[in-house]
């Protein structure tokens, strides 16, 4: 993926999105590792997500000395970045923290100008209005916007306000709201009177509840919910620790999540909250008060060995699903990302409406069907509870659906390989070079495969050959039915040279419209859950062979050649269903891939008496120029890019024929296909086979 910031080409390496529409609220900061053309260090970092889908965010914008970093809006389906600019002219650098619902309006932070100490303020951003400066709530000061509401009329933050002795300014946290469309006009206002320091962080859907931290008067930061009813309404932290901040709140403002540590720090990139190695999540509802989200795993009975959730930085429209950093078996003590499913009695009704799991969608696939999201995972993973029994909670990481969607990248493709490897056996790998015009009819298992073949050789040096088969065929995590392949191949055999005579050949293999079902494997918990999707492909491919044939002993051959080949497959989009078994369930979009590959081919034919003839062939080769991407969306976790990588392989098999009679012969075969990521597939069957045609 490519694009420009300020004219600078941007290369994005991998991009974990959160889609707004399903995780709402604030977002945890996704690192986005890139590289100029030049080979200066870039750097892109994305903080908010919408629907459409938006990244805001912010990059460098050149290879500078200086570098700035500038806000910029990234749109996923056409690459386009937007430079929002800052409000300190040239020079100076601003931040995106949030985006809204459809992502017309961004907010975050701009230096005022180009040195760096001219102080900083929030802003908010249209594509109509530009970057508008919100103000502060102090004659002089800073301010920052960290969060923003659905329609964009809310925007939240932390301001420099007058202490009430008239001496200095504290940090307050703010809500500024929308007075003048037309103007992009506002009226910034404290979350409270007094002195006590405060941020916000994060604001509902509509924009009547906000989150963040306040100071207590005494000890340290504790999580706050804010309404205008009832004001700053001190939520606490967890037992043990010292300060908590709230970072994220559901669409209506029931439940809210964040991390509670000695210390709470949100002078981290992009907003993120930092906290110590005593960090714990937490959950907070109205029923249950704040509770460590640790704690509540492991009491519906979810293996928490090894595992600490440190924060919680992002919460679904309709808190179904929670997400932050800890620390997990696997990581060697390095925090890695972590997505919570978890409905009980506040949220059961929300999540049993489908809001989340209806939206998640990529290159225009159609939304996964509701099915039953009301289980936990397999294997020990996550627990069946229900609002009758208990909540019902999952548990995956980042790294474990990352991975997931690189397996489904080769498992997508993989049928392309090996009915390439059929198309081989179709056009005659298995058969004496020179074994003139014959028909068979043959059948196959391991996968059933059956069909006809055949060559016609002509006297000039031309020969026909090809066949058509039916096949199902499955190779690790995929299912490939209702095959129907034909290949047809071309070939021109010159006049010996001695011993020697030169060939070419030219051969093109089709299957149509054909059945794939593919499952993808994640972590849930300790254990493993499995996904599974059903689509429909299509495959071809077209070879060059060049080589030679000769005759180094009586009635043998051996034929060493070289094989160009293309491999192309066009897969529809398809959504993996939901369930107790995948509580995590991802949509994948139409995908166009293909692969050239150059090898070896060597074959060897003896004839063992005069009944018994056997041929063995093989080819090694390598796949390159995968260029191909594919896009995959967890539904609750996020959207997953999973490029291709080039590949060996190999095809082998061998032939065992014995006459029946002078034109009718029994054949005994096998033949397979095994490529680096892309699994083996081998079968075996019979042939009957027609000569002298």
């Amino acid at each position: 993926m490519v694009c420009k910031v300020n004219g600078t080409i941007v290369h994005f390496v991998r991009i974990r999105v959160y889609n707004k529409a399903e995780n709402g609220g604030s977002f945890q900061v996704a690192f986005i590792p890139t590289q100029s053309e030049d080979a200066v260090s870039l750097s892109v970092f994305a903080s908010g997500f919408a629907p459409d889908p938006y990244i805001a965010g912010f990059a460098e914008t050149d290879g500078s000395a200086t570098h700035p970093f500038h806000a910029i809006r990234y749109d996923l389906a056409t690459d386009e970045v937007i430079d929002l600019g800052t409000l300190g002219g040239p020079g100076a650098q601003s931040f995106a923290q949030d985006i809204n619902i459809d992502g017309s309006v961004v907010v975050g932070q701009s230096v005022l100008g180009p040195n760096g100490d001219e102080g900083v303020h929030g802003f908010r951003w249209t594509e109509a209005l530009g970057m508008q400066d919100i103000g502060t709530l102090a004659p002089t000061g800073f301010s920052e916007a960290r969060g923003v509401n659905d329609d964009g009329t809310v925007v939240v933050g932390v301001a420099d306000a007058p202490h009430s002795s008239g001496f200095g300014t504290v940090e307050k946290a703010f809500r500024w709201t929308l007075d003048d469309p037309a103007t992009g006009a506002g009226t910034m206002a404290a979350l409270e009177t007094g002195d006590r320091s405060s941020i916000a962080t994060d604001v509902n859907a509509d924009g009547s509840v906000v989150v963040g931290g306040v100071f207590p008067g005494t000890g340290g930061q504790h999580a706050f919910r804010w309404t205008e009813t009832d004001g700053i309404v001190d939520i606490g932290t967890l037992p043990g620790l010292t300060s908590a901040a709230a970072t994220a709140v559901s669409a209506d403002g029931t439940v809210i999540v964040g991390a509670a540590s000695d210390l709470i720090d949100f002078n981290g990139l992009a907003g993120r909250v930092r906290v110590l190695d005593d960090g714990r999540a937490f959950r907070w509802t109205e029923a249950t008060g704040i509770k460590d989200l640790n704690d509540l795993l492991a009491a519906v009975g979810v293996d928490m060995t090894g595992i600490t959730l440190m924060t919680a930085t992002n919460i679904s429209r309709d808190g179904e699903y929670i997400s932050g950093e800890g620390l997990f078996p696997s990581t060697s003590g390095e925090a890695v990302g972590y997505t919570i499913r978890y409905v009980d009695a506040t949220n059961g009704a929300a999540a049993a409406a489908g809001e989340v799991v209806n939206s998640g969608s990529v290159d225009g696939t159609t939304d996964i069907d509701d099915g039953d999201t009301d289980g936990g995972g397999t294997d020990g993973g996550g627990t069946d509870g229900g609002s009758d029994n208990g909540p019902d909670v999952d548990i995956t990481t980042d790294t474990s659906q990352r991975d997931s969607v690189d397996d489904v990248a080769n498992a997508q493709f993989s049928p392309a390989v090996h009915l390439g490897g059929t198309a081989s056996y179709l056009a005659g790998a298995l058969d004496r070079f020179d074994s003139g015009s014959f028909a068979d009819s043959f059948v196959a298992f391991g996968s059933f495969t059956g069909g006809v073949k055949g060559r016609w050789a002509f006297a000039n040096g031309f020969s026909v050959f090809g066949g058509s088969a039916y096949s199902s065929q499955h190779y690790g995590d995929v299912d490939a039915d209702h095959v129907v392949i034909t290949a047809l191949g071309l070939r021109y055999t010159a006049q010996p040279l001695g011993r020697v005579r030169p060939f070419i050949e030219a051969t093109g293999w089709f299957a149509p419209e054909f059945t794939i079902g593919i499952d993808r494997h994640y972590a849930n918990g300790t254990g493993t859950a499995t996904g599974h999707g059903d689509t429909t492909a299509t495959a071809f491919g077209l070879n060059g062979t060049a080589g030679i044939v000769f005759e180094p002993f009586a009635d043998g051959e051996i034929v060493l050649g070289g094989r160009v080949s293309g491999i192309w497959l066009a897969l529809d989009a398809y959504a993996e269903t939901p369930g107790t078994g995948n509580p995590f369930p991802a949509v994948f979009g139409d995908r166009d891939a293909a692969a050239f590959t150059a090898g070896a081919h060597a074959r060897v034919s003896a004839q063992l008496g005069q009944r018994v003839d056997l041929t063995l062939s093989g080819t090694l080769g390598r796949g390159f120029d995968r260029s191909d991407t594919l896009n995959g969306a967890v539904i609750g976790v996020g959207t997953f890019s999973a490029d291709s990588d080039d590949f060996w392989f190999a095809d082998y098999g061998g032939r065992l024929g014995v006459k029946l009679t002078d034109r009718i012969s029994l054949g005994a075969s096998v033949f397979g296909t095994s490529a680096e990521g892309l699994d083996t597939h081998v079968q075996a069957g019979f042939d009957i086979r027609v000569t002298g045609l």
